[in-house]
């Protein structure tokens, strides 16, 4: 799990769709691709420098079963189309389980615990968090800050971060 306990949202977005099978935590991107069927844009994982940046994602995306099944990507391994599958859960539950091309909870503003943490970053209350590799969330300052870190990692590695995303 990338987010733990209550979240206290203060402006989200939600109507953007998941391009990728992506964990709950990271920052995302709005990518270069449209659903062609709504026209919502897809987001995708954030690296560092990037200036298209949109929040921080509230809901773990899987592939479908089908997907999953032909991919080659050791994170849907064990995914079998056989398995039987439920609806995916509403947006902002606790821990939301979302497929790919769904729709997808992105929080701007707000006060999570995460620890989706880039390596090598050390957070600490008062130090500005920025987008690093694979969406994970650093101290190194590239790009615009997405947010504020409000606590060192703890024991379990987590650490709260408050994220206040500007969208010009």
């Amino acid at each position: 799990m990338a987010i733990r306990g209550l979240r206290k949202i203060e402006a989200d977005v939600i109507r953007h769709k998941a391009g990728q099978a992506m964990e709950a935590g990271i920052v995302v991107r709005h990518s270069d691709t449209v659903d062609s069927d709504t026209g919502l844009p897809k987001v995708s994982p954030a690296e560092s420098g990037n200036a298209k940046v949109i929040g921080v994602l509230l809901d773990k995306v899987i592939a479908r079963p089908a997907e999953a099944e032909d991919s080659s990507d050791t994170q849907l391994a064990g995914i079998k189309s056989d398995y039987v599958f439920v609806s995916a859960q509403p947006l902002f539950r606790e821990e939301g389980l979302r497929f790919v091309d769904e729709e997808v909870g992105i929080m701007r503003k707000g006060l999570i615990s995460t620890n989706e943490i880039a390596a090598g970053a050390v957070p600490s209350g008062g130090l500005l968090a920025y987008a690093s590799t694979s969406g994970k969330v650093g101290t190194t300052a590239s790009g615009t800050p997405i947010g504020v870190w409000q606590s060192a990692t703890g024991t379990d590695g987590y650490a709260q971060l408050y994220v206040d995303v500007k969208i010009a």
